[in-house]
């Protein structure tokens, strides 16, 4: 352990208390198996591990290449090369090159495999001094009796006079090119092969294994263009993987090599080289935050040894070095018993354990900005605590488990697995709906960290969308395409979601409930209203709609004595109608702030003119109709001066019209007061802060300027701005993100781009595209580019998916030309802006990039083609970047 924050346990007898200070943990439903397909599974290699067969022991087990819905759709190889014996050392004529005393005498002998799945006989295999390969297909896979627990249980007993052999398994898609039932030797697949170019392939392959390196890229080479395009396409990924293995030089020291070389095998999908890079990232710099978490991911793909994956994840959290993260506070409620279910107290130890490695990948995922924080209260069964019935069927302790609301953020509830339930769901509930304003969460006794991990993705989730602290954020069961693909579990998922689509800013503005504690409320304010709503029946929500200054009402100042605004008292019960309140906010200095806002029904909340609460959250559940302070997070970017802050409210129609009104207040990041603070019910005389000016996309942006707070520095560029920013008139953005989904940029303008691609209609499940062109396949590409004229001069339009923009922005090849184009700016200080699309039920992001793609004037093929991992320019270390150094906090 390192010098993270740390905690302690304390045991009570009875109803036993373990305090954990940790720090890296309507109802919200997420399986970790849901049945939908895994991105790049028809491209990449997956590691599964290495093992030691050996004589006595014929039966084994691997993993098999999984990914949220279950096995992937590729076949298991296994390679493999004769084994290493101690023999009797041949007399030699120089007594100089004989063994030394001690020394053993090992020579590669012969050997091989009788292999059987299932009690059924499969083709022998045959080991050469070489590396060789065997393939159990999909078929087989699928009929041997661990699938349905993601593994592949196996038989192979040795004929050799070795006692061992070391074997490598991997899950590739290679096989299924040529049929999914055959298994055996890799030559019989070389025999069974319909074309000659795919027999060519698998000679190619054979090279490679055997290493021959040179030979087996001839053929790769002579088949990128080849007629089958999924061969043409992992002949090219053949080449990818050799560009690594034949570098012009082994890398050295060096750290901006090894993580460019780590971040282009990452977005190639090329996972144990990206970890090697990665890793001596580590050694040479340790407070890299980006690089320690980058190997946690990769090692989460070729290992799965989730201590060793945490390892990485706790450096990069106190590579963060954030002194001041977000508590994320849970009360873990253990139920040991049900009946004659009990949980033993290696039970317990697992859960607890499962806990903090979840903690580990959220402090890690936020970049240090979140700490989960957790409080055990054991009950021996469930008459412990008096237990109630919540949405969505969830069983879980009574709301008073809270005793002051702002405790908890969150109460998870774990029981013992029901005898037959073999699920693995995780249910929540959000504060509306939870104990005293905390969200809860039921998992069974056997949780695993994955199921943590999700768990607080859907507790986070529901807070960051009440609170809309930002477009575009994945929703808890649309996690499934984020991350590096394919992607593992779903648990993997939620943690790409939190590090790649939450910008660094947004973290903090995520809260469930204020800290209990005096806070300040606006209690100053000029108040209109009643104002009718024409078309009450039309929609539910109304506070965007347009105010005629004709319909305002009565105008009102006052200050009121209470924290939240009744507006029954000073309007009457109006519903359906609005209410529109102004205050003047007076900050010393700029800053951002927590605004807390409470409401009843609705409310809009706008800052210097800005819309940073859109109300799209009414209150419900146990909010509903009440007049409750504190119970949306938002945030407030006040400017220096007085700060106009309107709040237009809603009243609902009856029966919801009990009451309406609002609260705000303003707070630390602490939920303390904010220093310097002073309030109006009048427009101020002077020192009034300019009204808000957004972002324009008339110009590009620094990502070092950008890069903590993207989501409110950049510009949402919609259909109008794309057309702007090419001068096509006609040009349009359609598509869905997500599984099977696909986004494309479409325009008769474009019809000579490079492989444009007029698309009519898309078929999820059928239509694919893996070409660079104008249509990004979300399940096989993380970009769309199209080329387009401006003043007579080529540009390129790039758009990139959250995580693969570091890639693109530092490793982006382009025309020899783009220099002299772009005045000598680099890639990463030309983002025009962020391009929003839907999901199924959320919606995800693209970044733009002005560019000129093609180092030679040509157009790549393939998306990893645009990257370069070798830079022009050598750029030594820094003097602080060697691997003694480890520099320590301050105090």
């Amino acid at each position: 352990m390192t010098n993270g924050p740390r905690g302690q346990i304390v045991i009570r007898r009875g109803v036993q208390a373990a305090v954990f200070a940790l720090i890296p943990g309507a109802c919200l439903l997420a399986r970790t198996n849901t049945a939908t397909a895994a991105g790049h599974e028809d491209i990449t290699v997956v590691p599964l591990g290495t093992a030691v067969i050996q004589k006595a022991e014929p039966q084994q087990s691997f993993r098999l290449p999984t990914g949220p819905g279950g096995p992937l759709r590729q076949a298991v190889v296994l390679m493999a090369a004769r084994p290493w014996h101690v023999m009797q050392a041949p007399a030699v004529l120089d007594p100089s090159s004989a063994p030394q005393e001690g020394e053993e005498h090992r020579e590669q002998v012969p050997g091989k495999f009788k292999v059987e799945v299932g009690g059924r006989a499969l083709p022998d295999w045959e080991l050469f001094k070489f590396g060789t390969a065997y393939v159990v297909n999909l078929e087989t896979i699928r009929g041997n009796p661990e699938y349905s627990k993601g593994r592949l249980a196996i038989k192979l007993e040795l004929d050799s006079i070795a006692d061992e052999v070391e074997i490598r398994a991997f899950g590739m898609p290679d096989p299924l090119l040529v049929r999914d039932s055959l298994n055996g030797p890799i030559a019989l697949f070389h025999q069974a092969a319909a074309t000659d170019e795919l027999k060519s392939y698998f000679v190619g392959l054979a090279h490679e294994l055997a290493g021959s390196k040179e030979q087996a890229r001839g053929v790769y080479r002579s088949l990128i263009a080849a007629k089958d395009e999924r061969l043409a396409r992992i002949a090219r990924r053949g080449l990818r993987m050799l560009s690594y293995d034949q570098r012009p030089h082994k890398l050295s020291g060096n750290f901006r090599e090894h993580y460019r070389w780590g971040l282009f095998l990452e977005q190639a999908s090329i996972f144990t080289p990206a970890y090697k890079e990665f890793n001596e990232c580590r050694i040479i710099y340790p407070m890299h935050s980006d690089a320690q978490f980058r190997a946690g991911e990769m090692l989460d793909h070729i290992e799965g040894d989730v201590f060793k994956v945490m390892d990485f994840m706790e450096q990069s959290g106190v590579a963060a070095w954030e002194t001041n993260p977000r508590i994320w506070s849970t009360l873990l409620v253990v139920i040991k018993g049900d009946g004659e279910r009990k949980m033993t107290s290696e039970n317990m130890l697992d859960l607890k354990v499962a806990f903090i490695l979840s903690r580990y990948m959220v402090w890690a995922a936020t970049r240090g900005r979140v700490a989960p924080k957790a409080s055990v209260l054991e009950l021996d069964d469930e008459s412990g605590w008096p237990m109630i019935e919540y949405p969505g069927g969830l069983i879980g302790p009574s709301r008073d488990i809270v005793a002051e609301r702002g405790w908890f953020d969150a109460v998870i509830v774990t029981r013992p697995r029901r005898e037959g339930d073999m699920s693995i769901t995780v249910r929540t509930v959000g504060g509306d709906e939870g104990p005293n304003g905390a969200a809860l969460t039921v998992l069974q006794h056997d949780a695993t960290w994955r199921e943590f991990l999700t768990a607080f993705y859907q507790q986070f989730m529901w807070a960051a969308i009440v609170g809309e602290a930002g477009e575009a954020l994945p929703a808890a069961d649309e996690v499934e395409d984020c991350g590096y693909q394919p992607i593992p579990h779903t648990a993997y998922g939620c943690r790409s979601a939190l590090r790649y689509h939450f910008s660094p800013e947004m973290y903090r503005r995520v809260a469930m409930t204020p800290r209990p504690g005096n806070r300040e409320y606006a209690r100053l304010w000029q108040l209109q209203g009643p104002i009718p709503i024409a078309n009450p029946q039309e929609k539910r929500h109304h506070v965007l709609d347009p105010i005629p200054t004709s319909t305002v009402g009565q105008t009102i100042h006052f200050v009121s004595d209470e924290d939240f605004i009744d507006l029954k008292r000073y309007l009457g019960a109006s519903g359906p109608a609005l209410a529109q309140a102004k205050c003047w906010v007076y900050s010393p200095v700029d800053q951002e702030v927590r605004m807390w806002i409470g409401q009843n029904d609705g409310a809009a909340v706008w800052i210097n003119g800005r819309l940073v609460h859109s109300g799209t959250y009414y209150s419900s559940g146990q909010y509903e109709d009440r007049n409750l302070t504190d119970t949306i997070a938002s945030y407030a970017p006040l400017a220096s001066g007085w700060n106009e802050v309107r709040v237009v409210v809603e009243a609902l129609a009856a029966p919801a019209d009990k009451g309406w009104g609002f609260s705000i207040c303003f707070a630390t990041w602490r939920d303390e007061p904010v220093p310097g603070l002073a309030y109006l019910n009048m427009p101020p005389s002077q020192d009034a802060a300019a009204p808000y000016a957004p972002p324009t996309p008339e110009q590009c942006y620094s990502w070092n300027r950008v890069r903590r707070d993207w989501a409110e520095r950049l510009p949402r560029l919609g259909e109008a701005d794309l057309r702007k920013l090419t001068g096509i008139a006609d040009l349009t953005l359609s598509g869905r993100s997500g599984p099977a989904g696909h986004v494309a940029l479409s325009a008769g303008a474009l019809s000579s781009s490079p492989r444009y691609r007029a698309l009519s209609d898309w078929k999820e499940g059928v239509d694919r595209d893996i070409e660079l062109n104008n249509v990004l396949d979300w399940d096989r590409e993380a970009c769309l580019a199209v080329r387009y004229s401006k003043d007579g001069k080529k540009r390129d339009l790039l758009l990139v998916r959250p995580e693969a923009l570091l890639p693109y922005l530092y490793l982006l090849e382009e025309s020899d030309s783009a220099t002299i184009e772009f005045a000598g700016r680099a890639v990463e200080d030309r983002i025009l802006g962020s391009v929003i699309v839907p999901s199924r039920s959320s919606a995800r992001r693209l970044f733009a990039i002005d560019c000129l793609l093609g180092k030679d004037g040509s157009w790549p093929l393939d998306e990893e083609d645009l990257l370069a991992p070798i830079a022009e320019t050598y750029i030594p270390n820094p003097p602080r970047l060697y691997p003694a150094y480890t520099p320590q906090p301050a105090g």
